[in-house]
């Protein structure tokens, strides 16, 4: 394990074995980051979602965890990251579109790899653009409201756009999938 320490950002990191989807078994990296005081420095904060978002996008596991201004809330949040990151990543979930294309006011699907039942405050949201903050969702579900594991949505009236979705598993905006880009055209 190596803790990378500095004064906006720290990171941890765990082996694990694990099969990445179109790759033979390779050790995954959970990516932990701690944001120490950013509050007001959204460039800093953009940086560490950005960073753990391409952990996740790799098959690993990336989370964010932001302190506050004292020392007792950095050792709390240093202490879930480490307790993090030295955990296997979670299970691969995925969300596999059902509908590439779709003219506006068409029907998109999406359809979510199967849970456990005890995973009820899992969500998919639906985001117009890549770069969206996660609370930016246009609409969203929990999964125990979907039957067969599908989420339909209406395609937006403004085509040009590429959406997508994020699924997250809890109340939390803790991402774990997201889907390709959905084209709305003409």
């Amino acid at each position: 394990m190596m803790v990378c320490a500095g004064a906006a950002l720290v990171g941890a990191q765990a082996g694990a074995q694990a099969a990445a989807p179109g790759s033979a078994d390779r050790d995954l990296i959970n990516v932990v980051a701690v944001g120490y005081d950013i509050e007001n420095n959204p460039k800093a904060q953009q940086m560490l979602q950005e960073m753990a978002q391409a952990a996740r996008d790799t098959g690993a596991g990336g989370t964010v965890i932001m302190a506050g201004q004292d020392e007792a809330q950095l050792d709390q949040a240093m202490q879930k990251a480490m307790t993090i990151a030295t955990q296997p990543p979670a299970p691969a979930y995925r969300l596999e579109l059902k509908t590439k294309s779709a003219a506006p006011g068409a029907t998109i699907a999406v359809v979510h790899t199967d849970f456990p039942a005890a995973d009820r405050n899992a969500w998919i949201a639906f985001y117009e653009k890549a770069g969206d903050r996660d609370q930016d969702y246009l609409c969203y579900t929990f999964l125990a409201n979907l039957t067969e594991r599908t989420y339909d949505v209406r395609a937006p009236d403004k085509p040009g756009d590429e959406y997508h979705f994020r699924l997250f598993l809890s109340k939390e905006y803790d991402c774990a999938a997201r889907s390709e880009a959905v084209r709305v055209a003409e």
